[in-house]
Order: C-alpha cells, then structure tokens, then sequence
C-alpha cells in the first residue's frame, strides 16, 4: 500500500490525521495497516450512547471493558452469532470499534457513572411498572407530610392558647384578685399558699399567720379594699413578684417583713398572754419578753390577775407590722375620765371590757385598772348596722380628763342643721300659699304623706284659718341644731331649736285693730333616717316630746 493510500485510510477509519510516530511505525511496516487498533474515543462515546438508548441506563465499568476488548480483539461473527441464544442476546448487536490508543477519560467518566449507579437503586427494565409505584408511593409520601403538617399546626395553636391563657391567669390583675379573695375567707391553710417571709422567701405557717386572720376578720374589708390594702406599703405586708412559675409565668407572692415585739409590765402576779398564747402565769413587776420575728397583724395582749383588791382584766389589741420592731405596754394603772359621744346610747368600752353607757351625749368612767396601752372607744348596734368609733390610747388620757368619741360615719350636725333648715322652708312657702310645696320628698320621709309634715300643715291652717284670732303669715326658721345622737348607721335623733314667727294685722282685731307679731321658740326631736336611693338623710318624724323654750308676744 503506497503512502497516500496508507494516510487516506487511516483518516477513513479514525477519523483524524496519523502523528508522526504513527507515520513513522507504518513506514517501517511498509504502510499496511494493523489488523486491530484500539477504539478512539468518539467511537467509545457513541456506543456508550447507543447503550443508554437501547438500555434506559449507563453502562458499568465491566460493561466498558468488555466493549474495548472486542474492539481490541474482534471475533468471528459467525461463530458468535451461533452461540447466542434468543435468551441472552442483547436488544442491539455490539459493533466493535478500533482506536489507535486507550480512551482513558472515558473510561474514568464510566468508572465515576458506575459509583453513582451503586449510591442509587438501579431503575427496573419494567418502566412502566416502576412508575405506577412512584406515582403510589408519591401520593403516600405527600398524604404522610400533610398529616403532619396538619399535626404540627394542631400543637402549636395548642401551645399558644395555653401560653396565653397561662400569662392571663398568671397576670398581676389576676393574681392580685385572687390572693383578695383567700384573704377574705380568714382560712390560715389558704393563706399559706400567697405568703412568705420576706428575709427568707420560706413558706409561713398557720401560727405564724394567726395575727394576719385576725386583722381581716376585725377590719372587715370589702374585696375592692383588700386590694388596695395589699397594694400599699409601709403596712409591712407587700404584693409582689418573686419569680416564675413553669419558667415563663410571673409568680406573685405576699410578702410579709418580721417584726419583733417586746413585752412590758409593771406589776406582779398577773398572768400574761398574747392571742390566747399564755407568755407567763406570774409576773414580775419588771417582767419584760421579746417575741422575735413575728408576722404583721393584729395582736391582743390580755393582763389578768388582782390589783391591790380590785380583779384586773385589761387588753391591749393593736396592729403591729408597720415597724420592724415595737413595744407592747402592759403596764397598769388606775384612772377616771369622762367619754363624750354623737352615739347615744352606745356602749363604752375600755382595754375591751365594757365601763359605761352613753346617756345624753357623754358617760362618766369611774376608777379603772388599765394598761397604758389599752383603748378606748364607743359601740353601738351588732352586725352590719353597728356604729363604732375610732379607739383612743389611754395613754394620752390622765385623771378627770374628757375623751370626745364621735362616729364620722352618721349624720353630722352641719348636715342636719341644712336638712332642718329645707324643712322650715317649705313649712313657710306652705303658709304663704297654702300650696303643697315641691321637694318634700327629699325633706321628710314618704314627701307629702309623711305624718309630721301633715302635723305641721294642720297646724299652720288652724292659725291661719279656725283661731281665736287667725294670723296673717306664719314663717319658720332660725334653727340650731343641740345634739345628733345616732342609733344605728341609718337612724339618729336630732335635738334642734326652731323659731315660729305668727304675724297679725288689724284686719283680723275688729275691735282693738291690733297687729305685731307673736314669736315662739321651741326644742323638737326629730327622728331622721337615711335614705340609701337619694343618698341622703330624711326626715322620718318629730318628736311630740317638745319643749317651749320661749313665747315673746308683740301684738298691739
């Protein structure tokens, strides 16, 4: 074979142009060409495509080399042809291709494809198949997601309504009501559970809360007060926050400030104790104990025993809390006094032991055996209509001295002039016109009706119309109000002075044609209720128990 041909056919079958070395070896062989030459890469990708298309899926490496050694060393065709068998011929006959030197990157881009293959199932030959069970397990897969989507959604709007509910109920307004409302039940177990010390942050025991239960009980306090009374300081007991609860609630507490108290007494053998607590059977006439880390609240300390003759049983009760520390004063001694009072009727008490009964606005207290801090004070009445007065300490109170006790919380005596006076008004405007006046209802009780008001109407008519000699005008006023004397909380009697002023003219005197004017001075009772709807006191009735204090007569 001559040189052009050797060089045509070598591009013919490899499709490029020989290098000077493969020039050189067929020089030397006389330009005949091999009878094999390795596979040339573009041969070696387009089998490799060629598979892919008949295969659905890469060759593997084995699959490669097997290619590249029939390339290198073909077969008899018809000897192959033989031996296969419908079973295991293959889809598309393996044409054998001839390259001058080893497709190395191709075969290292099969080695990389096989090493995927095996990361990864092989696709199944049944396509179709494969693809059903992809569709199903696809829709499994998703329905499988959405549950637990639906799932996670469901526990987070769980979560947040309980956080929510959890911050409300473990807010300061509800926290604030709810230890209002176990202090109003005056249960000690209950107490527990809103209080603590406040040095040691420790839970507080029955005992200790004792004076706490005492307090609310005496005090009364509606809830709204109690609230108030917790929110505020300098009492020693102080709403706050002390923590969390579950980690990211706020926790509120009571918290409590120990006080410590000292007990005194100047006199032997009396028998000391403290909230029912016996602190000594006999004392000493120097006799003096500290109770150390007390809880604030009320206290009681009783001294009982005998005094030169005479039986002694006298009270302290106070409330202790607002210091750290405090002296309790049981010292005795024996005073008189006088106790006067707007509560007619109510009771004296002295170291909590009844002494007198106000009469006529004041009680003379006679010879008592008392502490110095012992009090005194004024009641009346039980229950919800009770009336009582603020307490007075003894202490500041020497022999013969006078102790005024009126209650702030009945009718005073300016207020009872103003009413006495809107009642002498419309007795005038009812002289002058003989009409019903307007406005009764908010003078007497039950207006018009009422039956002093109707005692007063006939009066000013017989005067003026069915007398020996009829007045002209009749006017009403000047009134001074003597004493208020309360009953209960809507009930008190007014002692007042009113003066009745008769006018005469000649007209009426045919004979003498006197005229002038006759004016009468008189002390009434009036029995006055308080009327919660107007929010006022009423006149309820007048005493027909009066008295003429004067009678000035200028007719002539």
């Amino acid at each position: 074979m001559g040189q052009s041909e050797w060089r045509n056919a070598f591009k013919e079958k490899n499709g490029r142009e020989p290098s000077l070395d493969e020039f050189k070896q067929a020089k030397k062989n006389g330009f005949a060409l091999p009878k094999t030459d390795l596979p040339n890469e573009a041969d070696l990708k387009a089998w490799i495509r060629g598979f892919e298309s008949i295969n659905h899926r890469r060759p593997t490496v084995e699959e490669v080399k097997q290619q590249k050694n029939l390339a290198e060393n073909p077969v008899d065709e018809t000897a192959t042809n033989q031996e296969q068998t419908p079973g295991n011929q293959p889809s598309q006959p393996v044409q054998p291709v001839q390259v001058t030197q080893p497709a190395e990157p191709i075969q290292q881009e099969a080695e990389q494809f096989d090493r995927r293959r095996q990361q990864k199932p092989a696709q199944p030959d049944d396509a179709g198949q494969e693809g059903g069970n992809n569709h199903r397990n696809g829709k499994k897969k998703s329905s499988k997601k959405r549950k637990w989507v639906i799932f996670l959604l469901a526990v987070a709007a769980v979560l947040i309504a309980l956080v929510s509910y959890g911050y409300n109920y473990y807010s300061y307004a509800n926290s604030l009501d709810r230890a209002a409302t176990a202090l109003k039940t005056y249960d000690k177990d209950k107490y527990q559970n809103i209080t603590e010390w406040s040095d040691s942050h420790k839970k507080m025991t029955t005992a200790d809360l004792t004076p706490l239960a005492n307090y609310m009980q005496d005090q009364k306090m509606s809830k709204s007060d109690t609230e108030d009374w917790i929110k505020k300081s300098g009492k020693g007991v102080r709403f706050v926050r002390d923590g969390q609860t579950l980690l990211i609630f706020p926790h509120y507490t009571l918290e409590m400030d120990p006080v410590d108290l000292t007990v005194n007494t100047n006199q032997s053998g009396l028998s000391i104790s403290v909230n029912g607590k016996v602190l000594t059977d006999k004392s000493d006439s120097d006799y003096s104990e500290m109770l150390k880390h007390q809880a604030p609240g009320l206290y009681n300390f009783t001294a009982q025993g005998n005094l030169n003759g005479q039986n002694v049983n006298t009270q302290s009760s106070d409330y202790y809390g607002d210091n750290s520390s405090d002296t309790v004063d049981l010292n005795i001694k024996t005073v008189s006094f006088t106790v006067e009072s707007n509560i007619d009727g109510g009771d004296v008490y002295v170291a909590g032991n009844k002494a007198g009964t106000i009469s006529n606005g004041k009680a003379d207290i006679k010879n008592v055996a008392v502490t110095k801090g012992a009090k005194v004070y004024v009641k009346s009445g039980s229950g919800s209509d009770a009336i009582t007065t603020s307490s007075k300490s003894l202490s500041s109170i020497d022999d013969g001295d006078t102790v005024d006790l009126d209650s702030d919380s009945i009718l005073s005596n300016s207020d009872a002039e103003d009413q006495l006076n809107d009642m002498a008004s419309a007795l005038t405007s009812y002289a002058s016109s003989d009409d019903t006046p307007s406005g009764l209802g908010d003078i007497f009780n039950g207006g018009s009706s009422n039956k002093s008001y109707q005692d007063f109407s006939q009066m000013i008519h017989r005067n003026r119309y069915a007398a020996s000699r009829n007045a002209n005008t009749i006017n009403f006023g000047d009134i001074s109000v003597d004493q208020v004397s309360a009953k209960s909380k809507k009930n008190a009697d007014v002692t007042f002075e009113i003066k009745e002023d008769f006018n005469y003219t000649s007209d009426t005197d045919p004979d003498k044609h006197t005229s002038g004017t006759k004016t009468q001075r008189f002390q009434l009772i009036a029995h006055m209720v308080y009327n919660s709807s107007k929010g006022k006191w009423l006149v309820d009735s007048i005493d027909p128990n009066q008295k003429k204090l004067s009678d000035d007569d200028n007719v002539n």
